[in-house]
């Protein structure tokens, strides 16, 4: 685990300062979200693309949480190792605007993918979905798709978060073997 966790921070360092010579932003270049309380979201108005300390596709900075957007295929507990291993944790979506604001980045990335591991789980398999950091506690809203395929699907096989392409990025249960894309959540410092 060790190793591991050393080799992903040490590829995210590469990526990282790539990022930095890649990409130039002046402060003139920055628009910013203002959400809920004191999160507050900053993005580039200058390249098509997010400039963020962390990854190479793509971060957002909530007030003191930065949103990093992984493109490698994990199951859902690598994805959530890594995140730990990186800092941080597999993103958690408590506010409607929070929300709002990561499938409008999600889908402004245009990666192809089809789905990014979120923090969200049925651990105690009762359909009942958790965040990671707050279990037993019931999630403050909900954007579950409810059209294409109605979800949560409530299966005991299907039991980790996921945000769907298909479902123009809506929440979804799936099987936690499948590997995708992830999304990280760290302490802005």
């Amino acid at each position: 685990m060790t190793i591991r966790c050393f080799l992903l921070s040490a590829t995210v360092y590469v990526i990282t300062v790539c990022l930095l010579y890649a990409v130039n932003i002046n402060a003139k270049d920055v628009e910013s979200f203002q959400t809920e309380g004191s999160t507050r979201a900053i993005r580039s108005l200058s390249t098509s693309d997010f400039h963020f300390p962390i990854t190479c596709t793509g971060n957002i900075t909530f007030g003191n949480s930065v949103v990093s957007i992984i493109p490698d295929y994990e199951e859902w507990e690598n994805a959530k190792e890594n995140c730990i291993c990186l800092g941080g944790k597999l993103l958690e979506l408590e506010t409607s605007e929070e929300n709002e604001f990561i499938k409008d980045t999600v889908r402004t990335l245009n990666t192809g993918v089809s789905g990014y591991w979120i923090g969200g789980y049925n651990l105690h398999n009762d359909g009942d979905f958790e965040w990671l950091s707050k279990p037993n506690q019931a999630m403050p809203f909900s954007d579950w798709d409810m059209e294409t395929y109605p979800q949560p699907q409530g299966t005991a096989d299907q039991r980790c978060m996921v945000i769907w392409r298909n479902f123009d990025f809506r929440w979804g249960d799936y099987y936690c073997t499948t590997r995708l894309s992830y999304i990280c959540e760290f302490e802005h410092q």
